[in-house]
């Protein structure tokens, strides 16, 4: 009997021991926090009220490095990098284009995607060119600042919407005929949903999409630059590319 009993108090010792470990462990993960605008599949987007795409699992991948665990929270575009600049998130990744003018209010990580931005049209329309058109563009986006470029030289009327949602329903209800948006929202949501779409004019410039850090966070900036090497070497950045078709 006291042998039994002795049996039991280790037993139960054990399962203690155990546990406090599992939970000293979990308590050394801590949380970064991410802005997101999940409003681009495949990219960034929300799939049955999961965050889903290449940039959620891209994330995810980096806070495991850095051994914390990732927590989204969703912000309009044109306010994403203000919740960076004013520690409301850590970090924040949404199809983030990297400009001199954003860069006096955080600061960038490595790159990780190159794309551009287009002028979308319906081809039945005969359009070539935004001259006397209607344009729409996300505000706040890289693509709002490429329409006022291109307002210095052509005449149109710009209408400047909060998401991809509005956007979509001005083109659809024709109050809008022109839309400037990202190449790859453009391949992968708007023209396999109407392929009589067609772009008519590429800005000629590349766009280097980062993650934006608040500029006092040269830590977590170091951090998060490291992950990345390590995501590159390993292979997961590749198969996380090859996973969501952006290496087409």
């Amino acid at each position: 009997m006291l042998k039994f009993k002795i049996l039991l108090i280790l037993t139960a010792f054990m399962i203690l021991i155990s546990g406090c470990i599992s939970n000293s462990e979990n308590a050394e993960k801590e949380t970064l926090v991410v802005g997101i605008t999940p409003e681009c599949y495949p990219i960034n987007y929300m799939d049955a009220g999961i965050h889903s795409g290449f940039e959620i699992e891209y994330i995810t991948g980096i806070a495991e490095k850095m051994n914390m665990e990732p927590e989204f929270r969703i912000y309009e575009f044109a306010n994403l990098l203000h919740a960076v600049e004013t520690n409301r998130v850590d970090c924040a990744i949404s199809l983030i284009t990297v400009t001199p003018e954003r860069e006096e209010l955080v600061v960038f990580s490595k790159s990780y995607i190159n794309t551009t931005s287009i002028q979308v049209v319906d081809k039945n329309t005969g359009i070539e060119t935004v001259d006397n058109c209607t344009v729409g563009v996300i505000k706040g986006t890289v693509q709002d600042g490429c329409a006022m470029r291109l307002k210095e030289n052509h005449e149109f009327i710009l209408y400047k919407y909060r998401t991809t949602t509005e956007l979509e329903r001005a083109f659809d209800q024709e109050k809008i005929n022109v839309m400037i948006v990202d190449e790859i929202y453009f391949e992968y949501v708007l023209y396999p949903e109407n392929n009589n779409l067609t772009s008519i004019f590429e800005c000629p410039f590349g766009e280097n999409i980062s993650i934006a850090v608040n500029k006092e966070n040269t830590e977590l900036l170091s951090d998060i630059n490291n992950a990345i090497t390590e995501l590159e070497e390993d292979g997961t950045y590749d198969n996380l590319k090859n996973k969501w078709l952006l290496n087409e």
